[in-house]
């Protein structure tokens, strides 16, 4: 019987990642679907909080971007493509949040939860699957630079720590 050879630590955290992208995208498709077929209906004061929320998260991601887009040392250490799809869904996001926030007293209409609100907040969803699952995809072909470097990292730290041993060994032997 032959022993199956151990996965290189580079892939099996790369499908580690890339699994967990395409499950997260899945949470998201169903939630957009839903949502938008009425399941799940929100009131007034979720709609405001998912605004807030969303608005904070889309600044935090377009702020993201321009740290990363200025910074050569944080350009280096991030997957560039990731930040721009995720400057593409943060504008999206930020558009339909300002439309929300000019409306905040329509939020009482329920004719514009379960309308407008309603479809809004599914493609908001539906974005976020999109990206997710291309992210996930890609990933799995092509590692995240920050795996690349707490790989090499954890590889180093072995390296020292068997060092580490065959001096303390050495100096036994003496």
């Amino acid at each position: 019987m032959s022993k199956a050879k151990p996965m290189d630590p580079v892939k099996k955290a790369n499908l580690l990642i890339s699994g967990e992208m395409i499950l997260i995208a899945i949470a998201f498709l169903v939630l957009g679907f839903l949502r938008l077929f009425e399941v799940i209906k929100s009131s007034e004061i979720r709609g405001h909080i998912f605004n807030i929320i969303t608005a904070v998260g889309g600044a935090w991601v377009l702020t993201d971007f321009i740290w990363s887009t200025v910074s050569k040392k944080r350009r280096e250490k991030v997957t560039y493509l990731d930040k721009c799809l995720n400057l593409v869904m943060s504008l999206a996001v930020l558009a339909f949040d300002i439309y929300c926030f000019i409306h905040w007293a329509d939020f009482k209409n329920e004719e514009f939860m379960q309308g407008f609100f309603r479809i809004g907040i599914s493609v908001v969803f539906f974005a976020i699957f999109t990206n997710y699952t291309f992210q996930g995809i890609y990933h799995y072909f092509k590692p995240t630079k920050q795996l690349l470097a707490a790989v090499a990292y954890d590889e180093e730290q072995k390296r020292l720590a068997l060092e580490e041993a065959k001096n303390k060994e050495e100096k036994t032997e003496k």
